[in-house]
């Protein structure tokens, strides 16, 4: 794939990743997961689809419960590297 083309794909897949989480919808964030994905958040690997759903419950992107109350990204810049993404952060909930 052209990387032009592959960089496209991977900010309309965060586009819709972040609107997901934003709307608190597990099922759409769960979408945008690859069946072998691994999601690492700061020092923690989630590497099944129960366990990244879990945590993103936990957090509170899954309309209304978890930690945070009304749970919503912020994205200030995206810097994608090695399938690595830095750049939205959660600046806590109402």
């Amino acid at each position: 794939m052209h990387p032009e083309t592959e960089r496209a794909r991977r900010r309309d897949l965060l586009r819709e990743h972040l609107e997901a989480e934003n709307a608190g919808d597990i099922a759409g964030v769960m979408a945008t997961f690859a069946a072998t994905a691994v999601m690492r958040y700061d020092t923690l690997s989630f590497a099944e689809p129960d366990a990244i759903r879990g945590a993103h419950t936990y957090m509170g992107f899954a309309r209304g419960t978890g930690a945070f109350a009304n749970a919503c990204n912020v994205v200030e810049r995206v810097v994608m590297d090695l399938g690595r993404l830095l750049g939205p952060r959660l600046p806590g909930g109402q």
